[in-house]
């Protein structure tokens, strides 16, 4: 499934404590899944926030909630942070592309 490399794990535990937001996970969303740039958003998650169709992922000393319609993309894929130094959360995820999702015979 997804991955975070360490620096991302301990990037999101320094934003998500200056934020004051102890307890509360990570939501990962894809929009323009299937095609060659899909956008990438990070939102927090109150502590009990999970959706009935997420897919919850242990990070460790936080919690990665992925949607339904998300989780298909992120097979494979892995978050960095080229800058940890930044004050902004931009993650460079390494997306392993679109997937035909047809239905197979």
């Amino acid at each position: 499934m997804l991955t975070l490399t360490e620096v991302a794990k301990k990037r999101f535990v320094e934003v998500i404590t200056a934020e004051g937001r102890a307890g509360h996970g990570l939501r990962i969303i894809i929009r323009n899944g299937g095609t060659s740039q899909p956008d990438f958003a990070l939102n927090f998650v109150e502590p009990g926030g999970a959706a009935e169709n997420d897919t919850v992922i242990d990070a460790g000393d936080f919690s990665i909630y992925v949607d339904a319609e998300s989780v298909k993309y992120l097979e494979g894929a892995s978050v960095d942070f080229r800058s940890p130094a930044s004050r902004s959360m931009r993650p460079t995820p390494e997306y392993p592309g679109p997937r035909d999702l047809s239905p197979r015979p």
